[in-house]
């Protein structure tokens, strides 16, 4: 009997551990009449800013709430960095930014790169991959990667 409880308390001790590492996932949706998301992310780079740019506001803020959506919830990033970047989104991936036709200034752009920068001590690269493009972390990592083949 008391190999029993033990058992009962080592299994509770593991499903309790398991819980905060839920994966999440989020839907794919169709950005246009011709494509779905996943299918954008794995076209050549030149190719997926000519579509970005024939999208409506509406679109590129949901394809930037899909790459946070993603990247926040992942082990990848601590937990400064995300409340960072969080802060961030809330800041400017917001539809009336990507409803701006000339989007972020340059001056604002700037003091953000700056601001990750000192603040958390982010390269250019990493700066890219969570802040300047729709692609996911691991997709954009990918992307490189398969075109480095």
């Amino acid at each position: 009997m008391k190999h029993i409880f033990y058992f009962a308390i080592l299994c509770l001790m593991m499903s309790c551990n398991n819980s905060g590492k839920q994966e999440v996932k989020a839907e794919d949706f169709k950005v246009n009449d011709e494509m779905f998301r996943s299918e954008l992310v794995t076209l050549p780079m030149e190719r997926q800013k000519e579509i970005y740019r024939t999208l409506s506001p509406e679109m590129k803020h949901k394809l930037y709430e899909y790459k946070y959506t993603i990247d926040l919830a992942s082990d990848r990033l601590t937990d400064k960095e995300k409340k960072y970047l969080t802060q961030f989104k809330n800041e400017f991936c917001t539809i009336e930014t990507f409803s701006n036709p000339e989007g972020i200034s340059e001056e604002t752009q700037s003091y953000c790169i700056q601001s990750f920068k000192d603040n958390l001590g982010w390269s250019d690269d990493k700066i890219y991959i969570y802040s300047m493009t729709f692609m996911t972390a691991d997709e954009i990592e990918k992307y490189i990667e398969d075109q480095s083949k």
